[in-house]
Parts: C-alpha cells; sequence; structure tokens
C-alpha cells in the first residue's frame, strides 16, 4: 500500500513538472489538432457559402426587403402593382450585386483566412457553430460597409417607386374610411441593403459550419474528422 501512496504520488509530481495531463474536457485532440480542424473547417465554410450565396443571388431567391417593411411581402398580391415592383426590386439588387461579387468573395475569403483562434479547444467544444459567431463579432461591421460603399452610388430607384405605389394604395384606403394601415418612408436603402447582404452572407456561413461539423463525410480530412467526433 506505501508503495502504491509512492508511485501515485511520483506520477502526480511528474504531471505537474512537465505539464502533461489527460485532456478533462472530454476532447481527445491537442490544441493544434484543433487549431488545424478549425482553419480546414473555415476555408470549406467560406466556399461553400459563397457558392450558395451565389445560386440564390442568381435565381433572385432573395427579396431584399427591409425587416422594418417585410409585412410588404404580404401585401403584394393585394396592392395593385405591388408585386412586380418588389420583384424588379430582388433583381434590380441581386444584379448590383452580383456585378461586385468576386471582389465580395476575394474580400471575405481574405477576412476569414485572418481570422485568429486564441483557443482552439474551446472554439471546437463551444458550439458547432463557434466559428460563424465569432468571424460576425469580428467582422460584420467590416462587410456591411465594404457593401455599403460599393452600393451607395448605384441606383436604387426601384425602392422609391416600391414606396410610391404603397402610399398612393394607403391613401385610396384613407378615402374609403380605413385608416389601419400606416405610410412608409424611404429608409436609408443603402445602409439596409448592405446590411441585408451581410446578414444573408453570415446566414449561409452559419448553416455551412454547422452542417459540416455535424454530418460526416467520407471525403472530410482523418484528423478533422476525429477531432469533430465524427
Amino acid at each position: 500500500m506505501k508503495n502504491m501512496s509512492l508511485v501515485m504520488i511520483a506520477f502526480l509530481l511528474c504531471c505537474l513538472l512537465t505539464g502533461c495531463a489527460t485532456p478533462t474536457d472530454g476532447l481527445d485532440a491537442s490544441s493544434e489538432e484543433c487549431l488545424w480542424t478549425l482553419e480546414i473547417v473555415c476555408s470549406q465554410t467560406q466556399e461553400e457559402s459563397l457558392s450558395l450565396l451565389f445560386g440564390d443571388l442568381n435565381t433572385y431567391k432573395e427579396s431584399f426587403v427591409p425587416q422594418k417593411y417585410s409585412f410588404l411581402l404580404g401585401m403584394r398580391t393585394y396592392v395593385p402593382g405591388l408585386d412586380r415592383l418588389l420583384t424588379l426590386w430582388s433583381q434590380d439588387v441581386a444584379d448590383l450585386f452580383m456585378s461586385y461579387y468576386d471582389e465580395f468573395s476575394t474580400f471575405t475569403s481574405a477576412l476569414c483566412s485572418s481570422l485568429v483562434f486564441e483557443d482552439p479547444r474551446a472554439m471546437i467544444k463551444y458550439s458547432d457553430f463557434s466559428i460563424s459567431k465569432h468571424y460576425k463579432s469580428q467582422c460584420f461591421d467590416i462587410i456591411t460597409d465594404a457593401v455599403f460603399e460599393k452600393l451607395e452610388n448605384q441606383d436604387l430607384q426601384s425602392w422609391s417607386n416600391i414606396v410610391k405605389q404603397y402610399n398612393a394604395y394607403v391613401a385610396t384606403q384613407e378615402v374609403l374610411g380605413n385608416e389601419d394601415l400606416e405610410r412608409i418612408d424611404s429608409l436609408d436603402i443603402v445602409s439596409e441593403v448592405s446590411n441585408l447582404i451581410a446578414l444573408l452572407y453570415f446566414d449561409k456561413f452559419t448553416q455551412q459550419e454547422v452542417l459540416i461539423r455535424t454530418t460526416p463525410d467520407p471525403n472530410m480530412d482523418y484528423l478533422v474528422s476525429r477531432v469533430l467526433g465524427l
């Protein structure tokens, strides 16, 4: 019994002096392996999220209607001409952004590559979208401002047409005694659209990160797969 106690003490001293310790957080991976995994996942997530974003823009799936006026989407069949104007708006914004898409891809890819993961193990364990959360907290405003610079001198007249059409409908309803509807204003539409595009990009990024980190892939790097528990 005495010899066993001495062995245990010697082992504990060894751990303290050499820094060797079995991970106690349930993650069987070194910080270096976790960092490598994060970098691989980040790169793959960026590539796939950009592909999804391109597809949505190219097929005009996004409305680009500011959240404040999202109710317009539910009014498009009730207000004469609104459906056509909303469709034109979606197409105009998508087309304008697509002219800047390659530059946007290069710009955001550089931002991704520059991300610093100070505690890789915690990032792996924190959640299945920890990269996205970290990336968004560091770069959302940067990306929004970059998009704004590209759109601020562009023609976004089609939003003004929506405002005029809807307000004309409200005025008609007021004449008919319906005072439940409120007029809308033009807003700072460039800022609104820039924010919407950044949100759309980060939504795609988060979706893809979660998919990559939770879905087994036979083509995934073995080390990455092991660290992610797949």
